[in-house]
């Protein structure tokens, strides 16, 4: 190619998908990321209280939840922990590739919509994370996705309310009962939420002991309503997967 156009060229940097690579056709991915992406958008078939695929479409809840009253008072998700969702999730969350941080904002905020939560939040808190873990990233994922849908619903992010208290470790390859005993008492809440309905945000729901003992905790301080909302929930049998 000739010199002069290569140097035309160099200042129209080509934008490629943070994922595959190739061109984009929207902001954020290609068009066969992008139209996974939309395919991976779970509608039916979930579990209403914690997003556990169902055998039947005539179950509402998965055994679980029918066993086990959730603490929280309702749930969504966008899609299933998996292939090009996981990729961005991984990507934005242990490569701190912002470039997959919109599209990530923008599943949030369908995931929020299809919740049709029958209550007016009044804060979004963002599950927190450990101030070394903080240190250690950079960010905390759950704050940052948060921030499109605080715009988008005009309720404030609240991310002093709810604190870390201990730095755990990470709860990637634990069994169920290994991640309850993990996060136990690690959370605590300062200030008057008494009456407050909440959305409480975090990336990927895998067992529910982080949202559990989240909730828990909210509750106990006063909370009148508490909504979990996450990106992506793993299915049974993809634990390991996530943190």
């Amino acid at each position: 190619m000739n010199l002069l156009i290569k140097r035309f060229l160099s200042f129209f940097p080509i934008i490629r998908c943070p994922i595959c690579g190739g061109l984009k056709n929207n902001s954020f991915l290609c068009k066969l990321c992008a139209e996974e992406i939309e395919s991976l958008n779970v509608q039916k078939g979930y579990c209403i209280k914690c997003g556990e695929f169902l055998s039947s479409e005539k179950l509402i809840c998965c055994g679980e939840c029918l066993t086990n009253k959730r603490p929280w008072d309702y749930f969504s998700f966008y899609g299933y922990y998996r292939d090009v969702l996981r990729q961005i999730i991984t990507e934005f969350k242990y490569r701190a590739n912002f470039a997959c941080l919109g599209i990530l904002q923008d599943l949030l905020c369908k995931a929020y919509i299809k919740g049709d939560f029958e209550f007016d939040p009044d804060i979004i808190i963002p599950v927190p994370i450990h101030k070394n873990r903080l240190k250690l990233r950079g960010f905390n994922q759950s704050l940052e996705i948060s921030k499109k849908l605080s715009r988008l619903i005009g309720v404030p992010i609240e991310r002093n309310i709810l604190i870390r208290t201990k730095d755990t470790i990470s709860q990637v390859g634990l069994k169920k009962s290994e991640r309850e005993k993990n996060v136990k008492n690690v959370f605590r809440v300062i200030g008057d939420i008494k009456g407050i309905n909440i959305v409480l945000v975090d990336d990927v729901y895998t067992s529910g002991a982080t949202a559990s003992e989240c909730s828990k905790v909210l509750k106990k301080a006063g909370a009148r309503v508490v909504s979990v909302l996450v990106v992506a929930r793993t299915q049974s049998g993809h634990v390991k997967d996530s943190s």
